[in-house]
Parts: C-alpha cells; structure tokens; sequence
C-alpha cells in the first residue's frame, strides 16, 4: 500500500489527537512505518481553529522527525489567517507555547486594557448582515480595530500569541482566575484521557466551578475507571502537574470516546453549548449521577503546599 503524494494538510487538534489514536492502535509493524512515512512527506502539516495543546505539537513533532505543526491563526471575520507561524523554517525554529506567528501583511494589532487583541486591516469584514439592529454593538472599538474576544499578546519580535477565549477560557472561582487552558493542558498528558475542555460552571457556591469534561480513550483499560474521579483526578493535578488548590476541578463530566462534541456554526468547538448539553438540567444534571460535584469542605490525602493558601478553603 502507499501512503504519499500529499504535501499539505491542516487539520485541527483534536482531529490531530484523533490520528494519533488511530496509529497507535495499528498491530502491524509495516503499515504503521508505512504511515509513519508517508506523514513525513508532508511539507506543510498546519493546526489551528482552536488552541494547540504543547502536547500535541510535541507529539507530532517526534512523529515527523524533529519537524513541527505550523501554527495558524484566524476567524470567522476575516477573509484569511491573521498570523501564521513560518512553514520553510520547519527545521529548526521552536514555537513557544500559545506563539502563533507572526502578523498577516498589511494588519494592525494591538491588546487593549482587557487583555484582548485587536485587529484592523484589509482582510477583515466591514459589518455584520443581520437585521438586528444593535448587531454591531461594541465589535469594533473607537479606533476600527475589531475585538477578537480573544485574550493574547504581541512579542517585541511582533509574534501573536493567544491565550484563550475572553468570555469561556477565564474561570472565576471562589474569588480567583483560573486559566482554562492551563488547566487542559495538565490533563491532556492523562494516560486515559483521549481529549478534554475545562468549563466554568456556574455556581451559587463558588462563583464558577472549574469542570473538566473529559472523553475517554478508545482503548482503555477497564480498570482506569477509578481514574475518572474527582477525587482521583485532583490528586493527580496536585502532585504530579504541581498545581495549586484553587486550580483544581471540582466538577466533573466523563463521556466516552465518540460521543458528540457540541461545535458552533463554523464547526469550532463550543463550551457554551458543552455547558448546555452536559452539565445543565436533565441529562447531564447532578442529579442524574453522570456529573461529580466536588464538596469544598473535604480534606484531602495530599500534602498542603505553601502556596495552597490560594484556593484552599479554610477547615
């Protein structure tokens, strides 16, 4: 069989994850080399739709011998990418985590007091077409550059990074800010974990709760069901991603490999439509025993660590 002739591809992270997945299950020596090859013909292997997980770009790194993904960057708005890390400097360059490039010709850039970059130039779209009248409501600020709703900075170099979503990827719990995505990131390294999203959920109690929803691998052991606890999974982030108290999940959803991802219009992963489906009423409810609610009030097997102070409530 061959496997060649493409020089090009984007895919997204979690479609990256899902090929891994698929050639780790190959049993045969020859067709997985055979695949092995035939992604190493590729020139150009591009990510991006959503945030790329360190991870990820480390595993398809080592799968294509040292190479790694190029990063892009963009939106619904606009008519091409809005930064894009180099493709012909494939060999060497070494992309930062959350680094997605440098800026598109002819566009502006800015962060503005919130945190959020701005945009202004020729490939973004002059309206909305919407016979909402307020449809353009705060899109654009004083100056005409559109707010991304993305939290990101700009290097010296002129390199775009993004942090996250504004509205979806800033956790408020117990009176403190919980980047989502660093939160994902400590638990995409889970050996059962096929991939994740990290939510906050709103809580009377908390503010929000920091709620992991985690697909299961394909593939796994029956037995690493005691994973998926809260009480499991907290411990782990503790001590082996050293993260702090106030950072730990303390709500949880597990569905296994295959189930529905809620995606927005464009096909792009949508937290607030995961919140709906699977950890609102009915369904997805406490109630219902598929979602694990976190009692703030246990003590916990893990040593206290001096900067437990942040999040740990008082007993």
């Amino acid at each position: 069989m061959r496997y060649g002739g493409i020089t090009a591809m984007v895919a997204s992270p979690t479609t990256l994850s899902g090929l891994k997945e698929a050639l780790d299950l190959i049993e045969s020596r020859e067709e997985r080399e055979g695949c092995i090859r035939g992604l190493n013909e590729i020139r150009a292997l591009s990510t991006g739709s959503m945030a790329v997980p360190d991870s990820v770009k480390d595993v398809w790194r080592k799968l294509r011998g040292g190479r790694p993904l190029v990063i892009m960057y963009g939106f619904t708005e606009a008519a091409g990418m809005m930064a894009m890390t180099d493709w012909r400097d494939l060999e060497t360059r070494e992309i930062s985590s959350g680094n997605c490039g440098t800026l598109a010709p002819k566009m502006e850039a800015k962060v503005n007091e919130c945190g959020e970059i701005c945009f202004k130039g020729p490939l973004l779209m002059k309206r909305y077409v919407s016979a909402q009248g307020n449809v353009m409501s705060n899109v654009f600020d004083d100056s005409g550059f559109y707010k991304s709703g993305d939290l990101g900075s700009i290097s010296v170099k002129g390199e775009i990074s993004i942090h996250g979503r504004a509205n979806q990827d800033v956790i408020r719990s117990l009176g403190w800010k919980v980047n989502a995505l660093e939160v994902e990131d400590a638990l995409r390294e889970h050996p059962s974990i096929s991939n994740i999203f990290v939510l906050g959920v709103a809580d009377t109690e908390a503010g929000q709760r920091v709620a992991p929803l985690i697909v299961k691998k394909r593939d796994m052991d029956p037995k690493s069901q005691k994973d998926f606890r809260l009480v499991a999974l907290r411990k782990y982030l503790a001590i082996e991603k050293h993260l702090p108290a106030f950072k730990l999940p303390s709500l949880l959803r597990v569905i296994p490999h295959g189930a529905a991802i809620p995606a927005s219009d464009s096909g792009k992963p949508s937290k607030k439509k995961m919140e709906g489906v699977y950890f609102g009423s009915g369904s997805g409810s406490a109630e219902s025993g598929e979602v694990e609610v976190w009692d703030f009030r246990t003590k916990e097997d893990f040593p206290e660590r001096p900067w437990d102070w942040e999040g740990r409530p008082p007993a």
